[in-house]
């Protein structure tokens, strides 16, 4: 509720008009945003309430000399906290703010700063004034709990023979659908810790009734699919290029996506990526496959039987993929064929979403009976205008930059709300991968982030953030933590 709070007022941007008395020639305050110490009253645990002056000349904001993005206060148990610790955001009425700071420990010291954020001046902050909340009896529940002493990590089972003890160890990119049977079934991308999953196939399958106990069942696809390398090849020829014969065990499997789409079908549409690269190591790197499976009954994990390709990467540069593999803003590709996610929309039409950093995130009708695109696709490079059949861009994180940090995305329609929410994983894959989203009224965009950012015309930091990265002490912590 608090990130909701904060970020609704994102909305308000530059037109915080707070009260402020006008200035004369003689203020020294003209140019200047200044916080009062805050004070603090009304302690009372879980809870209290925080109060700071604003002083700022009215003229400066009229005329654009402080632009003001937010206001509020932060607080934590260190000195001078920042932006960075728990924050609270406000908006000031006649030269002041107010907040209420909760989740408070009780006999605790507490630090806390009023704050504002600048447009493009950063954050100022007010000084610091502590505070101690007041003791509160034990709950007695707490007295009997012991907390768990195995190592936060997953290292002594991970290896291929402990397979029957992994749980949810060595689950990544994971995609989960209830089935008729009660069961919930999840797969994954082809990735555990010292690469153990390298014995057992592909998209590996796991099954539980309470989607916390876990069930390992072994991989869905035993080899590289047949119509992998042929499809490659008829492209390639296609551009003029020879043959490619790659290495089956250098193949990427990535990020499957597992839907039921009726009693007695499901579609698990996953991507292959090609190693390599176009022509020579000068070029740019080979391309991507998203194919589909099916299946009656993913109690019998050996029955999904493969369908075929659906779609690769589509270029808007026709035949110019002489591009530098590290040239990232520039990629030859526009779309890539990475992440793919499927709905079925409230009108019960099909589509497919993907993409994976190039370009965006986009979306493709299909048709409900093959699982494959509803219209025929030209070849998979052109103009923009020749591949307009590979996807309708739904989010973009840069307008003419092709190198995203933003990947690997759901969409989920609510009825209630009458709403397409878009989520998406965000910057780097190890550490700092973080999850946001965005929504619509229609599938097909436009969708607008909580500040009211447009993400499909003129694309943007898409908020909120969903989750992201965190460390207990003394612990190895939780990163990678985004892929929707």
């Amino acid at each position: 509720m608090k990130l909701i709070k904060w970020l609704n007022l994102l909305a308000l941007g530059c037109t915080l008009f707070i009260g402020m008395a006008s200035c004369d020639d003689n203020d020294n305050n003209s140019g200047e945003l200044k916080l009062s110490t805050p004070t603090v009253t009304d302690i009372a645990v879980p809870a209290a309430t925080v109060t700071s002056e604003v002083t700022v000349c009215q003229e400066d904001i009229d005329f654009g000399r402080i632009r003001v993005m937010t206001y509020g206060f932060c607080y934590g148990k260190a000195i001078n906290p920042t932006i960075y610790d728990a924050t609270v955001k406000t908006t000031p009425d006649n030269g002041k703010m107010t907040a209420s700071l909760t989740s408070l420990e009780s006999d605790t010291d507490y630090h806390v700063r009023a704050f504002a954020t600048l447009y493009p001046n950063g954050v100022i902050y007010s000084d610091d004034v502590s505070f101690t909340t007041n003791a509160q009896g034990t709950i007695s529940e707490l007295n009997d709990y012991v907390p768990p002493t195995y190592a936060d990590n997953y290292t002594d089972i991970a290896d291929w023979n402990q397979r029957n003890k992994w749980n949810l160890a060595n689950v990544h990119d994971p995609s989960v659908v209830l089935a008729d049977d009660g069961y919930y079934y999840m797969y994954q991308t082809d990735a555990s810790y010292g690469n153990a999953h390298a014995a057992g196939g592909h998209f590996h399958g796991r099954r539980s009734k309470d989607l916390v106990n876990w069930e390992y069942l072994g991989g869905t696809m035993k080899s590289l699919p047949a119509w992998i390398t042929p499809k490659l090849n008829e492209i390639r020829k296609a551009m003029g290029l020879e043959e490619a014969s790659p290495s089956e065990a250098n193949f990427g499997y990535w990020a499957p996506c597992v839907r039921k789409v009726k009693d007695g079908l499901y579609r698990m549409y996953y991507s292959i990526v090609v190693p390599g690269h176009i022509n020579g190591p000068e070029s740019w790197g080979e391309r991507a496959f998203i194919g589909l499976m099916e299946n009656n009954n993913p109690a019998n994990n050996d029955g999904w039987e493969d369908k075929g390709y659906v779609i690769t990467n589509a270029s808007d540069k026709g035949l110019d993929y002489m591009i530098k593999p590290d040239d990232w803003a520039n990629c030859y590709f526009k779309w890539n064929a990475i992440d793919p996610s499927y709905i079925i929309d409230k009108d019960g039409k099909h589509y497919l979403i993907y993409g994976s950093w190039h370009s965006g995130i986009v979306s493709i009708e299909i048709d409900a009976d093959t699982g494959k695109p509803a219209t025929t696709l030209p070849n998979p490079w052109g103009t923009a205008n020749d591949i307009a059949p590979y996807g309708k861009l739904l989010a973009t994180r840069q307008m003419g930059n092709r190198w995203q940090g933003s990947e690997g995305a759901e969409v989920i329609y609510n009825a209630q709300t009458g709403y397409y929410y878009l989520f998406v994983a965000y910057d780097a894959l190890d550490v700092p991968y973080n999850t946001r989203v965005c929504r619509s009224k229609d599938i097909n965009g436009p969708y607008i982030g909580i500040d009211g950012t447009d993400l499909t015309a003129n694309g943007g930091n898409m908020l909120p953030v969903v989750t992201h990265p965190y460390k207990f002490n003394n612990s190895d912590g939780w990163v990678g933590f985004a892929h929707c």
